[in-house]
């Protein structure tokens, strides 16, 4: 199917992405930094499998906007988000009046934020009852602080008629981990070219890191609406997290000339870990284009990404890329130290019946690779006496065997089990006896 040309002529400044070379313009930052806690230095432990995915969702039952925001458990860390509806556009050819995503971006450091719009004319329309999931990808509690702070781009007013590239950079020295934008809706305009935009997707260095965040756009000015005002947003790490090679994969579009669901995904390497990623619409800019499914794969493993695009008959060219943000994983490691009793104690208890102690109390921690405490909700407890369970929280109160007058030994072990499967483990040795009751009178000869 064929669009009508735009009154005014299109020029472009069309961006070729490679993993070689980028070129970028640089807008004035905005920096929203998290805390400065710990000082910068070797890079400490972080699993892939201690990130987790909190969804939020809100499901359709008006017109206008929807805003979800998708928050971290108590003790993690935001390091990223995405988005999802609950069900593809209805309309493939071309798609018209859709839900369309004016924002996907890191409203805080807590905070990933999701704002749908919904151009139907009454509540009950189309898209009433779809669910828009926004997600917050977590790190565990267990895992060292990575100092998140947000950048973020001046809002500018996207001129009519030209293809536009609105890019972030993080602060030097630190760690693109996801990123995400703003833009203004307009009317059902929005649901026939996904919110005006071309591209939201990680800035590639030549050594194939993200380091940044673009977002492309193209306003036709035909459209007889005003021209959009859009924001880019880059979520960066200040320590402990390392960059890995971020990738993308094209997805062909070498089709009949026609709109359809096309959608595709890209892992990361083995040792590495995704918590964001993007997309790009490639070619004619004027074909109608939704971008309905932009999240992590399973494990964060990866990104993928699902939208509609196609292209006009004289032009085959089109195509879909999807992006995706990579981060090294090295081994994590969690410590767990015993309070109380002290390590080689005796404890002169006197017990009912005489053979145990009274109750004693048993008390550990658990730290991350920082030093930091860690909430005792954070890992799973597990104690053993003398080889067999008897706790499984991080204070509680037993009672030992003990040996009369003669101290009784007992190997006490605590082990701790973060969200990633890792363990550590500390042993004390404690002795217990009861105190020996005094000797009966013998009694008197008669």
């Amino acid at each position: 199917m064929d669009f009508p040309q735009a009154e005014t002529a299109i020029p472009t400044r069309r961006r070729s992405i490679d993993l070689a070379a980028v070129v970028v313009l640089l807008l004035t930052v905005v920096c929203s930094c998290g805390s400065e806690e710990g000082a910068k230095g070797a890079i400490k432990a972080i699993r892939t499998s201690g990130v987790t995915s909190r969804p939020t969702t809100s499901v359709v039952n008006k017109v206008g906007k929807i805003i979800v925001g998708a928050h971290c458990g108590n003790g993690e860390q935001l390091i990223g988000g995405g988005y999802s509806f609950s069900r593809p556009p209805l309309h493939r050819d071309p798609p018209a009046n859709e839900l369309a995503i004016e924002a996907s971006y890191p409203a805080s450091t807590s905070e990933w934020r999701v704002i749908a719009f919904n151009p139907d004319s009454e509540v009950n329309g189309p898209n009433s009852g779809v669910s828009v999931i926004a997600e917050a990808y977590c790190l565990g509690a267990a895992s060292p602080h990575v100092g998140m702070q947000i950048a973020s781009s001046r809002p500018s007013s996207i001129p009519f008629d030209t293809h536009t590239s609105t890019t972030v950079p993080c602060p030097p020295g630190s760690t693109l981990t996801s990123g995400g934008f703003t833009t203004n809706h307009i009317a059902n305009v929005e649901g026939l070219y996904n919110a005006w935009l071309l591209a939201s997707a990680p800035q590639i260095d030549a050594a194939g890191h993200a380091v940044g965040w673009h977002i492309d756009s193209n306003p036709i000015s035909s459209t007889n609406y005003p021209p959009p005002t859009i924001t880019a947003y880059a979520f960066c790490s200040q320590q402990n997290l390392q960059a890995g090679t971020s990738l993308a994969a094209s997805i062909s579009e070498q089709s009949p000339p026609f709109y359809n669901y096309r959608e595709g995904e890209v892992s990361c390497d083995q040792a590495d870990f995704s918590p964001g990623g993007g997309y790009e619409f490639v070619g004619d800019e004027l074909v109608p284009r939704i971008a309905y499914y932009n999240a992590a794969m399973n494990g964060n493993s990866g990104w993928q990404f699902k939208g509609i695009h196609g292209h006009q008959a004289w032009d085959n060219s089109t195509q879909m890329k999807v992006w995706v943000v990579c981060l090294k994983k090295p081994a994590s490691n969690i410590t767990v130290r015993i309070n109380s009793p002290a390590d080689n104690s005796f404890l002169p208890l006197a017990g009912s019946p005489p053979d145990h102690t009274q109750p004693i109390t048993f008390d550990a921690s658990a730290y991350d690779t920082s030093g930091s405490l860690l909430p005792a909700s954070a890992v799973r407890w597990e104690w053993e006496n003398d080889g067999q369970p008897f706790g499984n929280t991080s204070s509680f109160s037993a009672s030992l065997t003990a040996g009369v007058c003669v101290p009784l030994q007992h190997n006490v072990t605590v082990t701790v089990t973060d969200s990633t499967g890792h363990t550590a483990t500390d042993s004390i040795t404690v002795y217990a006896y009861s105190i020996c009751a005094p000797p009966s009178p013998s009694p008197r000869p008669s």
